[in-house]
């Protein structure tokens, strides 16, 4: 079956590639980083799928653009994690408390929700070992303000910040993957010859 135009979008745009003086052939790698960065976005959004509960090996690069395309608006916390999600007004424990995570068990960063790190304050029970004045001090500022999040009873949203809906597609990833590309002035010179 032939593919159209719009669905084989990674094989070459052209808003992409007229306006960094490209051939209208798109990078295969950030192509790739926007596709992986799709199953990421369905594992979170999409717990129906009998593989969402399993590990999505990606490389460090594609996590990190996913994590920074995307954020968690909480409602009843049982989705958002609680110290890898941004889920704080768009930022994660992490963002706000680095060093007070290092104290914290990788398992327990992996699998604790926002619901149950909230109920009864156990987030505090995960810090373990002697903690540093620096953890201290960001374990002060994370409870000051973790006292104005409340939960509700709708569910979670993780949320795409490059789409006008909201909602993650690897068309729009790699157009935000191009954001900071620049014009090559001279390209039309080197497309002729």
């Amino acid at each position: 079956m032939p593919r159209s135009r719009e669905n084989a979008w990674w094989l070459g745009r052209p808003s992409v590639g007229r306006r960094s003086g490209g051939a209208r052939v798109s990078d295969l790698k950030l192509a790739g980083f926007a596709l992986q960065a799709r199953w990421l976005w369905l594992q979170k959004t999409d717990q129906d799928r009998a593989w969402s509960q399993l590990p999505i090996k990606t490389s460090p690069e594609v996590l990190a653009f996913f994590k920074a395309s995307t954020y968690t608006m909480v409602g009843d916390g049982r989705q958002a994690l609680f110290w890898e999600d941004k889920w704080i007004h768009g930022e994660s424990v992490p963002d706000i408390a680095r060093c007070l995570c290092q104290f914290v068990p990788p398992r327990t960063r992996r699998r604790q929700t926002v619901r149950q790190g909230l109920l009864n304050r156990s987030w505090v029970q995960s810090i373990s070992g002697g903690v540093s004045m620096q953890a201290i001090h960001e374990y002060l500022a994370l409870w000051d303000t973790l006292q104005d999040i409340q939960l509700n009873d709708q569910p979670d949203q993780t949320v795409c910040r490059w789409a006008n809906d909201e909602t993650y597609s690897a068309k729009s990833a790699y157009s935000m993957l191009h954001a900071a590309s620049t014009l090559f002035l001279g390209h039309k010179l080197i497309w002729k010859t």
